[in-house]
């Protein structure tokens, strides 16, 4: 664990983010940042002021993190880490949404194995009947690479409870080689942890290293931590839905109002998946946060927050639909 010592602020929480990249509305007014504090503040305050409830679902329990005040807003991780990853952005928005954060449940090995399709449904259940148990009739959501499938899956069975949503790093599926999937299928049998697997160390450090803060070097060990706290299975399971799902066909069935996040350093792959979703929906529109990387709630959270901010002004969203008893 990281220790909690003070370090110099960064800017990215200290000051104003520069607007580079962010282009929804140009002229719009920037906003206040939150009391300085660095992230290692902000994490500790965030772990002291969240609250963990267990809910019990159709497809088993799931913990649902809660935490600041205002329209509910799901905040939804990728393939790595858990859910304090959200922490810097959730922050930020505090004052503004209600956050929901889930950490994804990867079934119990001795469970009878179901299809990627099902199994993608289950986990957009659970979401829908953690927003039931905390009174959510509508809500919003920003969602990061596996999450994103999740966002989709999410807004095609229950269209009319999703205002507007968010996704960075989007994709409807993904396509591995025959030995990336042998790899996969060895990985869940995996006891290991993603941080004593050599390679892909070597791999989230190429692809994200670059885009941290040089001033602020500790906030890539709290991003590599908690990536590298994730249990290999854990992973292979979850690539694996994604690469066995294919939800292309049903895009031009969801209506909600949907921002593509672009990243610099998202990579070719990426960059084609979020063209190929924004062409088939109508309802969408691609915004780039350069100087970013992929992960941008972690990198430079005040600059993601505003372009959050800047899509939900603009009145997209749908009108509010009433709760059925």
């Amino acid at each position: 664990m990281l220790a909690n010592q003070p370090s110099p602020l960064p800017a990215g929480l200290a000051q104003h983010e520069r607007n580079d990249g962010v282009s929804l509305q140009p002229g719009s007014e920037s906003q206040g940042c939150p009391t300085p504090l660095d992230w290692q503040q902000v994490v500790a305050a965030f772990r002291e002021e969240r609250e963990i409830c267990r809910v019990q679902t159709s497809a088993g329990p799931i913990d649902a993190v809660t935490f600041g005040s205002g329209p509910p807003l799901f905040l939804l991780n990728g393939f790595l880490g858990s859910h304090e990853l959200f922490a810097l952005l959730a922050w930020v928005l505090r004052d503004e949404h209600s956050m929901v954060l889930l950490d994804w449940p990867t079934g119990d090995d001795r469970s009878q194995p179901i299809s990627a399709q099902a199994r993608l449904s289950q986990l957009a259940l659970q979401l829908v009947e953690v927003a039931d148990e905390l009174g959510h009739p509508q809500w919003t959501i920003h969602a990061t690479s596996f999450g994103c499938l999740v966002a989709l899956q999410t807004m095609l069975d229950v269209p009319d409870r999703v205002k507007w949503a968010s996704l960075q790093g989007a994709f409807v599926s993904q396509r591995f080689s025959l030995a990336e999937k042998a790899l996969l299928f060895a990985a869940k049998w995996s006891k290991k942890k993603v941080k004593e697997v050599q390679l892909a160390r070597l791999i989230q450090q190429q692809n994200n290293r670059l885009w941290f803060p040089p001033f602020d070097v500790s906030r890539w060990d709290f991003y590599a931590q908690q990536a590298g706290e994730t249990p290999v299975r854990d992973y292979a399971k979850l690539a694996s839905i994604a690469g066995s799902v294919d939800l292309s066909q049903r895009l031009p069935q969801i209506k909600t109002s949907l921002l593509l996040v672009s990243c610099e350093g998202d990579g070719q792959r990426s960059n084609t998946a979020q063209r190929e979703i924004s062409e088939r929906l109508p309802n969408s529109r691609i915004e780039s946060l350069d100087h970013c990387g992929a992960i941008p709630h972690i990198t430079h959270p005040h600059r993601l927050a505003k372009l959050l901010r800047q899509f939900r002004d603009l009145g997209l969203n749908c009108p509010e639909v009433p709760r059925e008893d």
